[in-house]
């Protein structure tokens, strides 16, 4: 079974990494990410956007698994961002 997590990025993040550093669980599926986004965040609002990633079973290599943005009232995958290009982009295929 494959394993998610994510990385959360913010409106008003002055530093580019400090947001990319933080130690993030492990997840089954992505609606359990989602989840835990949505409990471990005070303010919704001030997210610009959550990257979910997926871990490899066999490589344990992290892919994009896509771009989730909030509209409000849940977390809703931005089909506008491609995650492949990205991938490729960050080496990650």
């Amino acid at each position: 079974m494959s394993k998610y997590m994510a990385q959360v990025h913010y409106k008003d993040g002055d530093d580019f990494w400090s947001e990319r550093m933080t130690i993030v669980p492990t997840f089954k599926t992505i609606a359990n990410v989602k989840d835990w986004v949505l409990r471990t965040n005070e303010n919704m609002d001030n997210v610009r956007e959550v990257c979910i990633l997926k871990i490899g079973r066999r490589t344990g290599r992290t892919k994009i698994h896509g771009y989730y943005d909030w509209d409000g009232k849940k977390l809703a995958l931005n089909k506008g961002k491609d995650a492949w290009i990205h991938n490729i982009f960050y080496n990650l295929d």
